[in-house]
């Protein structure tokens, strides 16, 4: 179970009609290879009986490299009746031949509780915080990334845990119950940091606040960070990362092994005005084919 970080851009938005149209809005787990593509049979066997068209808005797609699923996701993507409004140069270059797309950004972009002044603002503390969030170890990363196995991935953020604590407290956010409780809290347990799992955006916002920066192995972990110009470290293990290194901020394992913990930094402005101008005309696009 999560929350999806964009909650504040279209709160209540949805269609039960089957006639109507069903916008379908952020998320990497559409359409790609993986081992195990239930996930894509639901879609399929949903998708297949809708009369009404189906959108795509803020999507990542692929990669298709593996061989695994690629013929599902093709008929998943197929069901679109209209360009998909993806998030990365890499999406666009994945649907090529596939699927007709429309580069925008993450939806979190245009999120304008970030930035209007009845919005949110960071404390000043005289203590530093560093707050992280990762996920659970996903077996099919490696397919992409070679190096990031099990072991690899647990001892890279349990280095970045022990520098951390030489600074001050080091809080993990989770992002991710998961099923039966068994969520990315619990796989990191062993780790000697504070656990919080709030149940809201708006929740794990005012957490955010607190910290003099973040390392995060969740995409939306970092561009909540990001939203919240907060110096930011990402750790990559797909490549729906690049909407974070193009604002600016570190990116480790995106392209390559990583061999060091690069220090934090913020994002820079103009990047990310730039995303958010192409995302807000993306959804200028998009919104004459919205119906029902």
């Amino acid at each position: 179970m999560s929350w999806p970080l964009g909650s504040h851009v279209l709160k209540g938005a949805g269609a039960r009609d089957r006639s109507a149209t069903l916008c379908l809005w952020g998320g990497g787990w559409l359409a790609a290879d993986q081992r195990n593509v239930e996930t894509l049979v639901r879609w399929e066997k949903h998708l297949s009986v809708r009369r009404g068209e189906t959108l795509g808005l803020g999507l990542g797609l692929g990669p298709f490299e593996s061989g695994n699923g690629t013929t599902m996701a093709r008929r998943v993507l197929a069901r679109f009746s209209k360009p998909i409004v993806v998030r990365t140069q890499s999406d666009v270059a994945n649907a090529e031949g596939i699927v007709p797309t429309i580069l925008g950004g993450d939806l979190s972009f245009l999120d304008q509780e970030f930035r209007s002044a009845d919005g949110f603002h960071r404390a000043q503390s005289d203590s530093h915080t560093t707050i992280i969030s990762f996920p659970r170890y996903g077996k099919h990363w490696i397919v992409q990334r070679p190096w990031l196995t099990e072991d690899w991935y647990r001892n890279y953020v349990e280095s970045i845990v022990r520098r951390q604590l030489v600074k001050g407290t080091v809080m993990h956010v989770q992002f991710d119950k998961g099923q039966n409780g068994r969520g990315d809290n619990e796989y990191w347990s062993h780790l000697n940091v504070e656990f919080v799992s709030p149940n809201t955006i708006d929740e794990a916002a005012a957490h955010y606040l607190t910290a003099s920066e973040v390392y995060a192995g969740r995409l939306h972990a970092a561009l909540l960070a990001v939203n919240l110009d907060i110096p930011t470290v990402a750790v990559a293990y797909h490549h729906k990362f690049e909407c974070v290194e193009e604002t600016g901020v570190q990116v480790v394992g995106l392209h390559e092994k990583p061999d060091h913990i690069p220090i934090a930094k913020p994002p820079v402005g103009r990047l990310v005005q730039e995303i958010r101008d192409r995302t807000q005309e993306a959804c200028r696009v998009v919104a004459p084919w919205l119906k029902g």
